[in-house]
């Protein structure tokens, strides 16, 4: 139950921190491994929610530190989904295909670019928190999401400018 009230939200966080939805998939699992590994230790302090999403953002962030891997998009891989949280007005006001190809910039975003992005924007750590997570300085934490927008808006600028 847990699962199927869960997966598809998590899953989308999962997407979000790699660069295909085998990735995604394979992160998604290692994380439910850990959630049900570690449900005893949830004190029902917060939403429960919010404790999943957590150990799915570390699992992440975790992997990619071991892994240090170069980063590719398979662009046909981008799947069919888009992130249902209410709070993430972007994805809940564009069309289905402009929340594909916002989901495939962010995964096309260099590694540490996307890290910042995903833990800044979507998951609302501040500066401090992030530099804490990946290793860097506050100063590299800012530089990083100040390209990751820069990189973000260009490619939607494109992507909405009217075909002739």
């Amino acid at each position: 139950m847990l699962y199927q009230k869960y997966a598809r939200s998590l899953f989308a966080v999962c997407l979000r921190y790699s660069n295909n939805t085998n990735e995604a998939e394979d992160l998604l699992q290692e994380a439910f491994v850990k959630i049900f590994t570690s449900l005893k230790n949830y004190r029902g302090e917060g939403p429960l929610g919010a404790w999943l999403n957590r150990i799915v953002i570390n699992t992440a962030l975790s992997r990619f530190r071991k892994e240090k891997q170069s980063i590719t998009v398979e662009m046909d891989e981008i799947p069919d989904i888009a992130d249902e949280d209410p709070q993430d007005d972007l994805f809940t006001q564009l069309s289905k295909d402009h929340c594909q190809q916002i989901l495939r910039f962010i995964q096309e975003l260099p590694t540490g670019y996307r890290q910042v992005f995903n833990l800044y924007i979507f998951e609302g750590y501040n500066h401090k928190d992030i530099a804490q997570l990946l290793g860097i300085t506050e100063s590299t934490s800012r530089t990083q999401l100040h390209k990751a927008k820069l990189l973000l808006k260009e490619r939607i600028l494109r992507l909405m400018k009217p075909h002739k």
